[in-house]
């Protein structure tokens, strides 16, 4: 006979007023449209990151989720120049039915208009100070020089922002997902 397998304890969910906070001390921070995003849109923290602008239809209030961005896993001593962060697609033999559709909140159109003109001016900040910029997949989300942020590097600065929300740590970005009901009927 089998033994009956031990749940997993039930964790708790952000409330209104956690989410709130959250955003509120997001506001200002280089990710506070990403964590809109992930708040608003259900998204993981992966999907969020691989936002590209051609998955946006801002005006129809639509996010497609074609991709994730992961962390590679540490490569081999010896082997350069193996990126770190690495950008996953739909496999082009795959049927649209792959593919989700999510809905955003109306308060993301005004927030990722902001987000492209704020890439755009990193995009030129950028340039002046000699270095390449290079986004070929579009993204709405990228490092100083246009690649995609690491994972962890946006966990470290997640952290910071719930830290500085009063939150407690064990909410991670995971959690915004599941906040997602929360803030799609709180938003405005």
């Amino acid at each position: 006979t089998l033994k009956p397998s031990a749940k997993a304890p039930k964790k708790e969910r952000l409330s209104d007023a956690q989410v709130r906070q959250l955003l509120a001390s997001a506001a200002g921070h280089p990710d506070e449209v990403l964590i809109h995003l992930l708040v608003k849109g259900g998204l993981r923290r992966g999907e969020g990151l691989a936002t590209r602008w051609v998955d946006l239809d801002i005006e129809g209030g639509t996010r497609a989720v074609t991709g994730t961005v992961e962390r590679a896993p540490n490569p081999k001593r010896g082997q350069e120049g193996e990126p770190k962060t690495r950008l996953w697609r739909k496999p082009s033999g795959k049927s649209d039915a792959a593919m989700r559709v999510v809905a955003l909140a109306p308060s993301m159109g005004p927030l990722l208009r902001r987000r492209r003109e704020e890439q755009r001016l990193e995009q030129v900040a950028c340039e002046k100070l000699g270095r390449t910029w290079s986004n070929p997949e579009g993204l709405v989300f990228t490092s100083p020089t246009g690649g995609p942020i690491d994972p962890r590097t946006f966990h470290d600065r997640y952290k910071a922002i719930c830290r500085r929300a009063g939150l407690p740590e064990s909410f991670t970005a995971h959690d915004l997902r599941h906040a997602n009901i929360t803030a799609m009927v709180t938003s405005k």
